[in-house]
């Protein structure tokens, strides 16, 4: 669980980050979600790459403000993570866990212009579980060349229903 509230944001600003504090979510029910997204998607993508960086885990209310989240996001239900994995690329993790693993509802491959060369640092996956399992796919960059690239419909700096990330973009 210390991995999942951890947060530089959170100890800066003096926000409690532990489950339920806030009273917003009963905390059984964000330990749960947490066991749920670690046991179905986190631990599976933790056994290909064991060196796998949890960014973001849980953060409450106050917190997901503080950092310019979503009013929706996942990631207050403990229904999200954020990873990062040494010297790989995310394209590849993203295309790894699209493929490996069956149950999510959303991946995003977030900021793939960030990345450095070795892969690892600037950019990330967010990944969900639970709900309704919608499998949906989302670039998230800043990037016109990139969304142009993949085609389709973009929203702002995110672009639905990309298939297969492609790093070379």
């Amino acid at each position: 669980l210390k991995h999942f509230i951890a947060s530089n944001t959170a100890q800066r600003k003096n926000i409690n980050n532990v489950p339920g504090a806030d009273g917003r979510i009963e905390s059984q029910k964000v330990i749960d979600n947490l066991t749920a997204l670690m046991e179905n998607v986190g631990d599976k993508i933790y056994e290909k790459y064991p060196n796998m960086n949890i960014t973001s885990g849980f953060r409450c209310f106050a917190l997901n403000k503080a950092i310019g989240g979503s009013t929706t996001s996942e990631h207050s239900f403990g229904k999200a993570i954020d990873i990062q994995v040494s010297n790989v690329k995310t394209s590849e993790i993203y295309n790894w866990v699209v493929s490996n693993i069956p149950s999510w509802n959303q991946i995003i491959w977030e900021f793939p212009e960030r990345e450095s060369p070795s892969g690892g640092s600037g950019s990330w996956i967010h990944i969900s579980y639970g709900g309704a399992n919608q499998k949906k796919k989302t670039l998230a960059s800043k990037k016109d060349s990139i969304h142009k690239s993949y085609g389709g419909n973009r929203r702002g700096n995110y672009q639905d229903g990309i298939q297969t990330a492609n790093q070379s973009y």
